[in-house]
This record gives structure tokens, C-alpha cells and sequence, in this order.
């Protein structure tokens, strides 16, 4: 068989421009200590045995234009161009004498070792691994504890990037979000605060794991967040006839790499909060918009997932229609209206183990104030606090006062304007879109 060109003239850049950053780099340093091992080679194809945080087996084959990889590791599901990947082709391009030609029955031994079916693992197999990965995490977590995370040296910050992909692999999303962003801190800032914050959920979380694990967690409200959960329907809690508002929509780019669209409503029935999301990784670029409803929507039959509010709710059947006088009276009567409320919806949430990381509040302000530059809000008490600054809430109380705001609160107390909820909409703000409008005299945004 004749060899494609691209495996004889392959260059660095051209494997820069398939793979990102991050991975190209972690894939040099890879192939620089001497990881790739295990080379060899056919007229088409290389395959080599890469070591990271366990020994991860590559598959290369080579086209006239294009590459066909493989990588037993867990990140190759959502990065065809793993660091493994990278460092077998670096290793390929640099020293191409170092990979052994193999003959057909060796090219089907290799074969084997590539098959895409595995052996299911049995649930026993699968737990004693996260238990695996949890010591991991815990050596990790006492390390940095001792030597202080200024000490930290790459190998480690590596090997947290290796463990987070790891725990991912069976679905343990919370940990594994925890491990990516506290690598992030220590590669970047180094916030002494955000670090230790996220020493302690790790250390709370692998506790929780190992509990659910032995069969004792109790509160199977997070569970989904913990280890990965996907709820089927019948695990689910029907709900009928609620009459939603939507109050603002919400998208979120997370370092873990996904993209989060979430709907916030309030049930104008009962005053509590909900939340539709649509979760997709940042490379898919194909997936529509989650849809955004503008109007009121009175809901045949949902289904709420477990957890505390506001709960994720999935829409089955339903349908929308304008606002009413009865619906804004009915936001009058939910809303909160002093500071002091908040502090106690955010104290109450913050006293749970795992706290909600959405924690919203529809708030009635009394006023909203400029000052300095600086944008407070005022309560019925005459309390006054600052809140994060946005342009368009600042042009808008220049003209009109808003009627609510609908806030997203963070554990440290910083209030996030999600959107504006009024009555009235100044016709010089239409083009302004960094904040949402719900125009409430005639239910569109």
C-alpha cells in the first residue's frame, strides 16, 4: 500500500491548527519527558502508548487529507486531538526512525486493542474505579493542604487536568468541574480565597460520593449533580396546570466547556421560581438556540426534576398566551422588596452542603440610583447596595424606574442584573441588548 503523503510530509503547525492550545501544549510536554512509548508504524497509520495518569493507547491513520484518530483516554470523546494524540504526532513528525514497522499479523494485534467494544464494566467494577479516583483526589487535596498552593509545581496542575477527565469518565460532573476550575485558578490568578473555597467542595464532594457509594447519602436531591444522574420520566414529579411567567434568560460559558441556556420562570400561582436549561459542549456549534417563550405560558403537564429551588422543570405540554392586570398583581405579590430578604434566601441556601449555584430573586427595588459611576439599588427600608454595573439598566433609569429586577446572587453577595421587569420600555433602548427587557404591559421582551 502506498503511503498517503500527508504521513510523510506532516509538519507541527498543521497539527497546531487541528488541535487547541492547551492540548498541544500538554501533548509536547508529553512527548518531551519521553511519555510515548510503544511506537510503530504501518504504510498508514502510527500507534504508540501514551503515558499520563494511566497508559492510554493512540491510533493514527493517515489519508491523503485528513487524519483518523483514537485514544483510549476519557477526553477523547469531546477532543478528537487529545494532548495523547498530539504527543504520538509530534513523536511521529520528530522522530519518525523511532517507530518500528509492523507486519499484518501485528497490525491485527493491534487491532484488537482498538476494538470501539469493550467489555461493559459491572457496577461493582465501575465503583471500585470512582473509589480509585477519589483517592486520587484526596492525595491531591492534602498535598497542596501541606505545601501550600504556592509550592504547586505543573506535574501537579497536569495531573489534576488528568484526574478531572477521569472522574468525568464515570460521570462524576460536579468533582470533575471542581478539579478543572481549581486548575484554572492555580495556572492563572491564584485567588487565595476562590482556591480554598475550592479545596473545601472538593474535599465536601469526594465525602458525599464515597457516602453515595456505601449506600448512605440521603438527600438524592443533588445526586444528579454528584455522580452524573440522567433522571428518566418516571423518576420525575408530574406538575399540572402552572402558569409561568418568563423572567429572564440566561446563557453561561463554563470553564468545564460547556454552554448553559437557561430560562428563569416564576409560577404566578405560587411564587416559586423555576429553571429550563439546555446544556451543550462550547465545540458543537450545530445546536439550535434554546428557545426563549417571551409571553406567559400556561402549562398543561411538566415534570420537575429533584432538587431545591428553583427546580429544573422539562415543559411536555403547554400553551402561551398574553399578560393580564391579575399577572403583574400577582409579581407584586412575589417579589421581594428589602435587602434583609435577601441575605436570608442566600444565608438559607448556603447552609446546605452542596449550596444551589443558581440562586435568583425577583426584587421590587424602590429606587435604582447612579452614583459615581456606580449603580445601587435603593429597598423599601432606604437600605442602599451596589449592584454588578451594566450599561443598559443605568441609560434605563435615567428615563423610567424599573417595576423588578430579576437578580442572580452569588454566595459572596454580589447581585447580577439578569433582565429588567417593567411595565414600560423607553423606544430609545430598543437597540441596546446587553440586558434584557420584559415589557409587561404587553408580555414580550
Amino acid at each position: 500500500m502506498e503511503t498517503p503523503s500527508l504521513m510523510k510530509e506532516l509538519t507541527i503547525e498543521q497539527v497546531k491548527e487541528w488541535t487547541d492550545a492547551k492540548s498541544f501544549k500538554n501533548g509536547e510536554k508529553y512527548f518531551t519527558k519521553g511519555e510515548v512509548q510503544a511506537r510503530t508504524h504501518t504504510s498508514s497509520a502510527i500507534f504508540a502508548k501514551v503515558t499520563g495518569s494511566k497508559n492510554y493507547q493512540v491510533s493514527i491513520r493517515f489519508q491523503e487529507k485528513k487524519l483518523e484518530t483514537h485514544c483510549t483516554c476519557p477526553a477523547y470523546r469531546r477532543n478528537k486531538y487529545c494532548k495523547h494524540v498530539v504527543a504520538a504526532l509530534i513523536a511521529w513528525i520528530q522522530e519518525p526512525d523511532s517507530f518500528a514497522l509492523i507486519d499484518d499479523q501485528q497490525l491485527e494485534e493491534r487491532k484488537e486493542q482498538f476494538k470501539t467494544k469493550k467489555k461493559k464494566k459491572t457496577k461493582k467494577e465501575k465503583e471500585q474505579l470512582m473509589a480509585e479516583g477519589l483517592d486520587l483526589v484526596e492525595k491531591l487535596i492534602m498535598e497542596i493542604t501541606h505545601q501550600g498552593f504556592d509550592m504547586v509545581s505543573e506535574q501537579t496542575i497536569a495531573t489534576f487536568s488528568e484526574l478531572s477527565e477521569f472522574v468525568k469518565s464515570y460521570k462524576l460532573r460536579r468533582l470533575g468541574h471542581l478539579l478543572t476550575e481549581l486548575k484554572e485558578e492555580l495556572q492563572t490568578d491564584r485567588n487565595a480565597r476562590r482556591i480554598i473555597q475550592l479545596l473545601g467542595d472538593c474535599w465536601f464532594t469526594v465525602a458525599a460520593i464515597r457516602k453515595h457509594l456505601n449506600g448512605e447519602l440521603t438527600d438524592k436531591a443533588m445526586l444528579d449533580e454528584l455522580v452524573g444522574k440522567t433522571w428518566r420520566k418516571t423518576e420525575l414529579e408530574k406538575v399540572e396546570r402552572l402558569i409561568l411567567l418568563e423572567l429572564g434568560y440566561e446563557v453561561q460559558k463554563l470553564k468545564s466547556g460547556f454552554k448553559v441556556e437557561t430560562s428563569i420562570f416564576i409560577d404566578l400561582e405560587q411564587g416559586s421560581l423555576f429553571t429550563e436549561k439546555q446544556i451543550t459542549p462550547l465545540k458543537v456549534k450545530s445546536v439550535s438556540p434554546k428557545t426563549s417563550y417571551h409571553q406567559m405560558i400556561e402549562v398543561n403537564e411538566a415534570y420537575l426534576y429533584p432538587g431545591r429551588e428553583p427546580r429544573r422543570i422539562k415543559l411536555e405540554s403547554f400553551t402561551v398566551r398574553g399578560l393580564t392586570d391579575q399577572d403583574v398583581e400577582s409579581l407584586s405579590r412575589f417579589a421581594l422588596t428589602s435587602l434583609d430578604q435577601i441575605v436570608r434566601q442566600v444565608q438559607a441556601n448556603d447552609a446546605y452542603l452542596f449550596p444551589h449555584p443558581d440562586h435568583y430573586v425577583l426584587f421590587q427595588p424602590k429606587r435604582v440610583i447612579e452614583k459615581d459611576h456606580q449603580i445601587y439599588l435603593v429597598d423599601e427600608n432606604g437600605q442602599i447596595y451596589p449592584l454588578m454595573s451594566n450599561y443598559r439598566l443605568k441609560t434605563y433609569a435615567k428615563v423610567f424606574q424599573p417595576d423588578f429586577l430579576l437578580l442572580r446572587v452569588t454566595s459572596e453577595f454580589q447581585l447580577y442584573v439578569i433582565s429588567i421587569v417593567s411595565m414600560k420600555t423607553p423606544s430609545d433602548l430598543n437597540d441596546l441588548h446587553q440586558l434584557p427587557i420584559i415589557k409587561l404591559s404587553k408580555g414580550y421582551w
